[in-house]
């Protein structure tokens, strides 16, 4: 039986590797952040949901049987958050995404897909705390060092090798606190990315 089973997983091994592509490549890009607090509505009129930031890293693409598969990446992105007249606090995350993507082949050089999955990141630089009203320490938030979320996105891929895509990366976890724990925040983040596959 167990002789059985080595076999069948070796074949599907096989299977897949033989109608597979794995490939590396190069991607980058712009963010724009937003943000959604919980805890009180009257917060979200003193936010400013307009911080811009940039993401840049590795990608890796696995397509089975040319349309379906993954991909992921690991992506040093800035996101951040500032409330009006008071601090703004940008950071840099080390972002992980693994996407379940499919391709939809309308010629040999044009290639739309769609793509969405979880992603899990880690906060990397920037300040922890920052002021809704700026110089007051009375009243800080506390960026947190660990997130997880969402993404939906989709683009073209031309000629084979260059794919152009936007993204929503919906946070899951709380990305920011205020000090006395009443207020939660949440990114919302659109980006609109390039990547140069090898």
């Amino acid at each position: 039986m167990k002789k059985c089973f080595f076999v069948f997983v070796c074949l599907s091994v096989f299977v897949l590797s033989a109608h597979s592509q794995l490939r590396f490549g190069a991607k980058g890009g712009v963010n724009l952040s937003g943000v959604s607090v919980s805890g009180n509505d009257g917060v979200n009129q003193f936010v400013d949901k307009n911080v811009t930031g940039f993401q840049l890293g590795a990608s890796l693409e696995w397509m089975i049987k040319g349309r379906y598969g993954l991909e992921g990446g690991l992506l040093y992105s800035e996101r951040g958050m500032k409330f009006r007249g008071g601090d703004r606090n940008k950071n840099g995350y080390i972002d992980i995404p693994v996407n379940v993507r499919v391709k939809f082949p309308v010629s040999k050089t044009v290639t739309p897909f769609v793509n969405a999955g979880p992603y899990i990141s880690f906060k990397v630089s920037g300040d922890d705390n920052f002021s809704a009203i700026s110089g007051d320490i009375d009243d800080q938030w506390k960026a947190q060092s660990f997130g997880a979320g969402l993404n939906f996105g989709g683009g073209i891929e031309l000629f084979k090798f260059l794919q152009i895509g936007v993204n929503y990366g919906l946070a899951m976890t709380d990305n920011y606190k205020e000090s006395d724990g009443n207020y939660k925040v949440k990114d919302r983040t659109w980006s609109a990315t390039a990547a140069v596959y090898f």
